[in-house]
């Protein structure tokens, strides 16, 4: 019997260590699939809220929670009763709010700057937290830049005495806010536009751009409603923001450009090209019957869109004479020496 017991100690001794380790594996590799899916809420949760949270822990659990359907102390701590530490890079800036001014609400102008937008989540499964400044720009670069299976640099050695129990989950909200150009091109009327809140018919901020106005640049969270208006206020549509995306607004409604803007290269062709030329030259300037080159573009404009009209209504006319009878055919008549004018006054031929 002393034998039989004897045998089975020194297996159990043998095989104890081995059940540990299988143990802690389990341990580690159960967090870090918690950890990922932290944050894939956190991320989740920006866009369904529109907001930034702090670094409380009550604030920025609670929206992960809300996305996990789990309570809140799964999220805040881990199993071993650690809570887990947000911290985001001190270089942050969302709109002239850093890190000290959050939560952050996204409002009616959208974010004006984004810069170094990332954050982590950190949790170990020893209890305590070495004295490490976490939230220094040091500190965060340790954190973010942190090799498989290390310590951060300037950890302690030895904190946590396995590497394996220490998870990092980095998260970049970069990819969460989405650039947006509207550009007012019509020398007419103001351009109306209006951010909404999450729901499509919700309250929105409503906004417009007056005429000659600097085009409005702005970032959005994904998903966003933006509502483009015609000119009298109805709405024209709604659109998702998903992608960086750029609007103009010409003749009073709103058409969809390349994010490059309807300034930028490649947005309207070698045409394009042509008008910024003409409109940039250094030479022009306003002459003494007051011509200028955006009259000469207007007019230009002016006597295509009259032309599209005409065209649209299958250049219908009266009595044969389609000059005279028909409104649209008689403003091009009219505009023509009008142009020629504008032109001749501007170019040297």
């Amino acid at each position: 019997m002393i034998g039989v017991l004897t045998i089975i100690s020194i297996l159990a001794a043998a095989a104890v260590p081995s059940l540990i380790a299988r143990l802690r594996g389990d341990l580690q590799r159960s967090e870090e699939w918690r950890m990922q899916r932290i944050g894939e809420a956190f991320r989740t949760a920006v866009i369904a809220t529109k907001s930034v949270p702090s670094t409380n822990l009550l604030d920025w659990t609670t929206l992960v929670s809300a996305q996990l359907a789990d309570s809140d102390e799964h999220v805040s701590e881990t199993r071993a009763g650690v809570p887990r530490i947000l911290v985001y890079d001190p270089a942050l800036d969302l709109g002239g709010v850093g890190p000290e001014g959050l939560p952050v609400h996204q409002g009616g102008a959208g974010v004006s700057t984004l810069t170094n937008a990332r954050m982590v989540i950190v949790s170990v499964l020893d209890a305590g937290w070495p004295t490490v400044a976490l939230d220094t720009e040091e500190g965060f670069s340790n954190l973010w830049n942190r090799a498989d299976h290390a310590l951060p640099g300037n950890w302690p050695e030895g904190w946590p005495e396995d590497p394996d129990d220490l998870f990092i989950e980095r998260v970049d909200l970069s990819g969460v806010f989405h650039e947006v150009v509207l550009n007012n091109l019509d020398g007419y009327r103001a351009a109306p536009y209006a951010f909404l809140t999450n729901q499509l018919g919700g309250v929105g901020f409503t906004n417009a751009i007056a005429i000659d106005g600097q085009p409005v640049v702005t970032r959005l969270i994904h998903g966003t409603p933006l509502r483009l208006d015609f000119a009298g206020g109805q709405p024209q549509s709604i659109q998702l923001v998903s992608e960086d995306v750029s609007y103009s607004y010409e003749n009073g409604r709103w058409h969809r450009h390349p994010l490059a803007g309807v300034n930028g290269p490649g947005t309207c062709g070698l045409l394009g090209q042509y008008v910024e030329q003409f409109m940039n030259h250094p030479d022009w300037a306003v002459t003494d019957i007051g011509t200028d080159p955006a009259s000469a573009v207007l007019a230009m404009f002016d006597t295509l869109w009259g032309g599209t009209d005409w065209a649209l209504a299958d250049f219908e006319n009266e009595n044969g004479n389609s000059k005279w009878e028909t409104p649209t055919a008689r403003f091009l008549y009219d505009v023509a020496p009008q142009l020629m004018l504008t032109c001749e006054d501007l170019i040297d031929f």
